[in-house]
């Protein structure tokens, strides 16, 4: 038998951090939204949301797009096939690790 606590070594840390995690959760439903909307429901400082922001950028999961709108600055955050691809596979060993440990009976 399989040690499922081990599934859990191969989940993807780049989305498992709370913050990166929430983001994509937050743009999943919504394919996009603007970058003050997304700092009000996270309830991130402007820094904390671009440094993670950055980041999802780095590895394709969001698409970060700069625009004027009414010649004021507007950001819009999109999330990416990949990044799609990305929670759906953090979210499938999750769950895998977890049934293996609850199936088990010895919790």
């Amino acid at each position: 038998m399989s040690e499922p606590w081990k599934d859990t070594l191969e989940i993807d840390e780049l989305v498992h951090s709370p913050i990166r995690l929430s983001l994509l959760l937050f743009l999943l439903p919504r394919d996009e939204a603007k970058y003050r909307e997304i700092q009000r429901a996270l309830g991130l400082t402007a820094g904390n949301l671009t440094s993670h922001l950055k980041r999802l950028q780095k590895a394709d999961l969001v698409e970060i797009r700069k625009m004027f709108v009414d010649e004021r600055p507007m950001t819009v955050v999109s999330i990416t096939q990949r990044g799609r691809t990305a929670v759906r596979e953090y979210s499938d060993k999750l769950y895998h690790a977890l049934g293996k440990v609850l199936e088990s009976g010895d919790v």
